[in-house]
């Protein structure tokens, strides 16, 4: 185990569908960024929630939001994905306890921030409305589906009954061999190699592509970049015949805004960065 008052997970998505599970009933509304993590609004939808786009970043729009349709929950995502923002949301934790409304906060990316500190846990804000989502795998490695529920009691506890009607234990195996990577492996490493990453896929793109147009992102592992006058799902399926895997950005939408944006991931070597953006190049001379 980690340690601490905590829940093992099968990883983040797993966390979140039993955040979801515990906390809402079909119909319920829950507040979400625009554009946010596409796993999260899929579990919604598979719950039968309504997910409310909202700026979160915009204290005015989350009061206005949270009077008019009195969700169930807010989910926010620390370091965004797709965007790589790192807005301070600290108003979203006040405006929630003060409205008795739960927060679900993804920490997948909190640790990977390539300027100043990690954004405070929003816990420390509504510590009793909270439930923080973390996971491994994008610091460890993705295959190592490893992550833990942070909530205070009696919200822990029945998230724990959640997961043992439908999951008995985590690998303890997996925990096990979590605890050497984390030691063998520190996490300001990684950070570092994926800034320089980062940097590398960016100047290569722009030397490249010079119509396409991002926000450097300060964390995460994506590019949220603006593709003119092109329909991304459309596009998304044109780089595939280039080896090229990207998502469009309407999986990021609660209402499939965002066609004219591609999530590109930064996160693998220079040399496969170097081969997708010749693949990405192809496809946009092609492109009707």
């Amino acid at each position: 185990m980690l340690g601490g008052d905590v829940l093992i997970t099968g990883g983040a998505q797993h966390g979140i569908d039993l955040a979801v599970r515990v906390l809402l009933r079909p119909g319920d509304r829950v507040l979400v960024d625009d554009p946010t993590y596409g796993g999260a609004l899929a579990i919604l939808g598979r719950a039968g929630a309504h997910a409310v786009p909202v700026d979160l970043a915009d204290p005015g729009a989350v009061g206005a939001a949270i009077a008019r349709h009195r969700p169930a929950l807010v989910y926010v995502v620390s370091v965004g994905n797709p965007t790589g923002a790192i807005p301070d949301l600290r108003h979203v934790a006040e405006l929630a306890r003060a409205q008795d409304v739960t927060i679900v906060e993804d920490r997948t990316l909190a640790e990977l921030v390539y300027e100043g500190e990690p954004p405070a846990p929003l816990a420390t804000v509504h510590p009793y409305g909270t439930v923080t989502v973390n996971s491994l795998s994008k610091v460890l490695w993705g295959g190592l589906r490893l992550g833990w529920l942070e909530a205070a009691e009696p919200l822990l506890a029945r998230l724990t009954e959640a997961k043992q009607g439908s999951d008995l234990a985590t690998s303890a195996v997996s925990q096990r061999l979590a605890a050497e990577l984390l030691e063998r492996n520190p996490v300001a490493s990684w950070r570092a190699e994926l800034a320089r990453r980062r940097d590398h896929f960016t100047a290569a793109l722009a030397a490249r592509l010079p119509g396409w147009t991002w926000t450097q992102p300060q964390g995460g592992l994506s590019l949220w970049t603006r593709l003119p006058g092109v329909d991304t799902d459309r596009f998304a399926a044109l780089t595939r015949r280039y080896g090229v895997a990207v998502a469009p950005g309407s999986l990021f939408s609660a209402d499939g805004r965002h066609r004219d944006r591609l999530r590109l991931s930064f996160a693998l070597p220079p040399e496969l960065l170097d081969q997708a953006v010749t693949g990405l190049t192809r496809a946009w001379e092609e492109r009707d």
